[in-house]
């Protein structure tokens, strides 16, 4: 996850924004809409499996979110470290 935006929609349901990087380093940018916002929202930085569908507007290509969740990542400079993701997302 690089960033994320919080916004509401016109009905003032929550949504976000998202910009990730895959990891090959490409760029991808994300929409969560009220129901998988609702349901996954995020957790705080890390890396996150993402499931949607790619969608494209005014030339414009994203994800629409319909899963997502922090995985677990390890810290390598101390492998007894386990930094756990958000295991009540996991479906």
């Amino acid at each position: 996850m690089v960033t994320t935006k919080n916004t509401q929609t016109s009905k003032g349901e929550r949504m976000y924004f998202g910009t990730f990087l895959d990891i090959e380093g490409y760029w991808i940018d994300t929409v969560h809409f009220p129901p998988s916002a609702r349901a996954f929202p995020f957790t705080g930085p890390g890396c996150y499996r993402l499931i949607g569908k790619v969608e494209e507007e005014f030339d414009f290509l994203y994800i629409d979110i319909e899963y997502s969740y922090r995985l677990t990542t390890r810290n390598t400079d101390n492998e007894e470290d386990l930094i756990e993701g958000d295991a009540t997302a996991v479906g």
